[in-house]
C-alpha cells in the first residue's frame, strides 16, 4: 500500500487550490471582459461561428453605409428635381401667357427677361453637387454637366453619358445605381444612333472561369451635314449647308418637311410665296418634333460625310465579371483611330455591349469575327455573334426624341422676342414633354429613395438578428457567472479550511 507522505498531501493541496483560483479568474475574467470566449481552447466550435457572425455584422453594417450614402445622394438628386419642376411650371405658364394675342411687346419682352433667369436658374441646378461631386455628369464627377450658356460640357464622355451609372452594393449581389444623367433629365443636345447586342456573351456558366474571345468590328461612321433648301427665284431649289435640321417628312410643292426656310427667303409669285410660308410652317413644327436625320423627295437629299472604315479588334481571356474591362478595352481601341469620343463609344447596356454615336453621327457595324473558345482545351464555343452590337448591315440614322431642354429654353426666348405666338404654341407641346420627362426622373430618384428605405430597415433587422445570436455565442450571461462565481468562492474557502486542518499537524505533534 503507498505511502502518502505529508510532502504529497501538500502538493496535491496546493494543485487543487491553483484549480479553483483558476476556474474563479476564468469567471472573473468572463464577467469584466463581457465575453466568454478568449482563445480557440475556450470552445473551437463557438469560436468558429463567433468569428462567422461578427464577419456578416460587419459585411452588413458596410451595406447598410451604403445604402445610407445612396439615400443622400438621392435626396439631394430629388431636391434637385423638384426645384426643375418648381420651375418647369413657371416656364410653361409664361409660355402659354407669350403666346396670348393679348400681351404687348413690352409684356413679352418682360416674359423673355424672367424666361432667361430661369434658364440660368435651370443651368445652376444642371450643375448640382454633392459634397464636391457633380450629380448629372456620368463617372467624371469633377466636371460640371453644362457650361454657363447651357451647353453641354464636351469634356464628358456624352455619347455614353446615358450608361455611366455610378452603382452602390446594397446587399449581396445587389448593386443600385444611384445617378440620374444630365443626357436623360434634359434631353440630347445632337441627333445620336444606339445598338445594342441581343445576348449576353457566352460565358461559361461557372463565373469564375474565363473565355478566349477574339472579336474583329468593322464600323463605318457617316456626318449627316444640316442643310438648307433655299428658293432661288426661278422655282428650283439649291441646297446650302447651314445651321437647321433635317427632319423627316414629305414634299409639300418641292419643299421638303426636312428643309428649313429662311425668312428673307422670298418668292415671285403670290403662290409659291404662300407654299413657301406653308411649308415653312410645317417645317418649324417638325423641328419642334424632330425624328430622324433623314430626307425626303427629290430636292432633299442629305448631305453625308463619309469617314474613314474602322476595325476594333479584341483578343484575350475574360470572365462574366470582366464586361466593363471589354468595353473599355474595345474604347481604347476605337479611340486610337477615331480620337473624339464624342462620334461613337462602346457602352454597358444592362449587362450587354452596346455601341451609341453622337454629334450627328450614322453607323454601320459589321462583325468579321466573334470567336469564343476555350482558353485550356481550345474547343470552339458555339456563338452566331449576336453577342456583339450590329446593324444589320445598313447605315443607323441618327435620331432624336425631341429637342434638349436648353435648346428650347432659347427657342422660346427667340420667339418672344420675334413676337412669334404661332411659334409659342407650338413650343408649348415640347414645354410639356420636358415637364413629363422632369417629374418621371424626379419619380425615379423618388422610388429609389422608397426603396433605400427599405433596404436600411433589412438591413437593421438582419444586424438585429445576427448580433442576437452573436450575443448568444460568445457574450458571458451575467446571472449564469456571478452563481458560477459565488458557488466557486464557497468551494475555495471550504478547500482553505479542510486543507488547513489536513495540513495543521506537525512532526512534534506525533511525537506527543
Amino acid at each position: 500500500m503507498l505511502r502518502i507522505t505529508n510532502q504529497m498531501t501538500s502538493a496535491r493541496t496546493l494543485l487543487d487550490q491553483f484549480n479553483h483560483l483558476n476556474k474563479m479568474d476564468k469567471i472573473y475574467n468572463d464577467m469584466s471582459s463581457r465575453y466568454k470566449l478568449h482563445r480557440p481552447s475556450d470552445d473551437p466550435i463557438a469560436v468558429a461561428r463567433a468569428l462567422r457572425l461578427m464577419s456578416e455584422v460587419s459585411v452588413n453594417e458596410m451595406y447598410r453605409q451604403d445604402v445610407l450614402d445612396a439615400d443622400s445622394w438621392t435626396s439631394k438628386s430629388d431636391e434637385s428635381m423638384r426645384s426643375l419642376n418648381d420651375m418647369m411650371k413657371r416656364i410653361k405658364e409664361l409660355t402659354i401667357s407669350g403666346a396670348s394675342d393679348g400681351k404687348t411687346v413690352e409684356d413679352r419682352k418682360q416674359i423673355q427677361k424672367e424666361i432667361e433667369e430661369l434658364k440660368n436658374s435651370c443651368i445652376t441646378v444642371a450643375n448640382d453637387d454633392f459634397m464636391g461631386r457633380f450629380q448629372f455628369s456620368g463617372y467624371d464627377t469633377t466636371k460640371k454637366f453644362v457650361n454657363k450658356d447651357g451647353r453641354y460640357n464636351t469634356d464628358l464622355y456624352l455619347a455614353g453619358l446615358n450608361y455611366e451609372k455610378i452603382n452602390y452594393n446594397i446587399g449581396v449581389g445587389q448593386k443600385t445605381g444611384i445617378n440620374l444623367s444630365g443626357v436623360d433629365i434634359f434631353g440630347n443636345e445632337y441627333f445620336h444612333t444606339s445598338t445594342t447586342a441581343k445576348t449576353d456573351i457566352p460565358f461559361d456558366k461557372d463565373k469564375d472561369k474565363s473565355v478566349h474571345l477574339n472579336i474583329d468590328l468593322s464600323i463605318d461612321l457617316q456626318e449627316y451635314d444640316l442643310m438648307n433648301t433655299k428658293y432661288d427665284g426661278t422655282n428650283t431649289f439649291a441646297q446650302t449647308t447651314v445651321d437647321g435640321y433635317k427632319i423627316k417628312g414629305t414634299q409639300t410643292n418641292g419643299i421638303g418637311l426636312d428643309t428649313k426656310i429662311n425668312d428673307k427667303d422670298k418668292a415671285v409669285s403670290t403662290k409659291v410665296s404662300n407654299d413657301l410660308k406653308n411649308a415653312k410652317d410645317k417645317v418649324d413644327a417638325a423641328y419642334e418634333s424632330l425624328t430622324k436625320l433623314t430626307a425626303t423627295g427629290p430636292n432633299a437629299t442629305p448631305i453625308k460625310t463619309k469617314l474613314p472604315t474602322v476595325n476594333v479588334k479584341l483578343e484575350g481571356d475574360f470572365k462574366a465579371k470582366d464586361l466593363t474591362d471589354i468595353i473599355n478595352k474595345l474604347n481604347e481601341n476605337l479611340r486610337k483611330q477615331i480620337p473624339d469620343v464624342q462620334i461613337g463609344q462602346f457602352v454597358n447596356d444592362e449587362g450587354k455591349i452596346g455601341f451609341v454615336s453622337d454629334k450627328n453621327y450614322g453607323a454601320k457595324i459589321t462583325v468579321n469575327k466573334a470567336e469564343v473558345t476555350d482558353p485550356i482545351t481550345k474547343n470552339v464555343i458555339p456563338s452566331d455573334g449576336s453577342w456583339l452590337p450590329t446593324t444589320n448591315g445598313e447605315m443607323k440614322e441618327p435620331e432624336r426624341e425631341h429637342m434638349g431642354f436648353f435648346e428650347m429654353m432659347d427657342r422660346i426666348s427667340k420667339f418672344l422676342g420675334e413676337g412669334n405666338t404661332q411659334g409659342l404654341s407650338r413650343m408649348q407641346k415640347m414645354v410639356e414633354a420636358h415637364e413629363n420627362n422632369f417629374l418621371a426622373c424626379q419619380g425615379k430618384a423618388g422610388a429609389r429613395m422608397n426603396m433605400y428605405s427599405i433596404m436600411d430597415s433589412r438591413a437593421q433587422r438582419i444586424n438585429l438578428n445576427y448580433r442576437d445570436v452573436l450575443s448568444r455565442v460568445r457574450d458571458t450571461d451575467y446571472n449564469e457567472a456571478s452563481m458560477q462565481l459565488s458557488q466557486a468562492y464557497y468551494v475555495y474557502k471550504a478547500a482553505l479550511s479542510v486543507s488547513a486542518k489536513i495540513l495543521q499537524p506537525s512532526l512534534l505533534d506525533f511525537i506527543r
